[in-house]
């Protein structure tokens, strides 16, 4: 039958990590928002380096190795992807026809860099 618990993962008496009776993995808090299948909080002081998730390949075996994270729906794939080859790729669905929107919410800058310089600045 299912299990109506959640399988807990803490150091001490601190619970640091939850996986739900519905499958939904938890870092750093025990519930979930939006009906995600993952949350992960983390609160950083002294401006250090906040919440993230890392995707590394580390194999050397070719100059096309990737670390990639898909965004698929039943209209097609999103991804965002590096290439061990020094190249950073952005690609709205493969599949179908597929806008790529990038927002700069509220009064913000949209701004672009290259080699450590901003190159291009779209103002509101």
């Amino acid at each position: 039958g299912k299990s109506t618990g959640n399988l807990l993962f803490g150091v001490g008496t601190s619970e640091k990590l939850r996986i739900d009776s519905s499958g939904r993995l938890i870092v750093g808090a025990t519930a979930v928002v939006n009906n995600s299948i993952a949350e992960f909080h983390r609160s950083i002081g002294g401006g250090a380096e906040g919440c993230h998730i890392l995707v590394k390949n580390t194999s050397t075996d070719s100059v096309n190795n990737t670390a990639r994270l898909k965004l698929q729906t039943s209209g097609g794939t999103a991804q965002l992807f590096a290439f061990a080859a020094a190249s950073t790729v952005l690609q709205s669905r493969a599949s179908g026809t597929a806008d790529l929107s990038i927002y700069a919410d509220g009064a913000s800058k949209m701004r672009f860099f290259t080699d450590g310089d901003e190159r291009l600045q779209i103002n509101w």
